[in-house]
């Protein structure tokens, strides 16, 4: 792949992670949130995220957690989004309480106070090809 390409897909998978970013309308005041910031994010979570280790296929399971933030950063909710497999699926449902474990326990998240109205809600999505 060329380093184009390498960016292309990082740019798509980081937007991908962080799903539709947040339901809010944007203002033309606050600026959306840059790479810089959604790789900080990323990274951030990935140190505190253990997945399912040895599990057959756990490296393709990939989980959505709705988040939803306080201004200073911290978590007031994070729920598994897909909760009909994470009821069915018994290696989806441990990286799916890897994911939210790794959500809580990296708390507050580094996302700029000021562009609170652009990131009190998302969807981070854990995938283990970029995590």
């Amino acid at each position: 792949a060329t380093a184009k390409q390498d960016k292309t897909a990082l740019a798509q998978s980081l937007t991908s992670a962080i799903g539709k970013a947040v339901k809010a309308p944007q203002t033309k005041a606050v600026a959306p949130l840059g790479l810089s910031e959604l790789d900080r994010l990323r990274k951030h979570i990935s140190d505190c995220w253990q997945p399912p280790i040895g599990a057959k296929g756990a490296d393709q399971l990939k989980v959505d957690i709705q988040v939803k933030l306080e201004k200073d950063g911290t978590v007031r909710q994070a729920e598994i989004a897909d909760r009909a497999r994470y009821s069915s699926d018994v290696l989806y449902r441990a990286a799916a309480n890897a994911a939210r474990r790794a959500v809580l326990d990296c708390q507050p998240l580094p996302l700029p106070p000021e562009k609170y109205q652009l990131w009190k809600e998302f969807i981070f999505g854990f995938d283990p090809k970029f995590m």
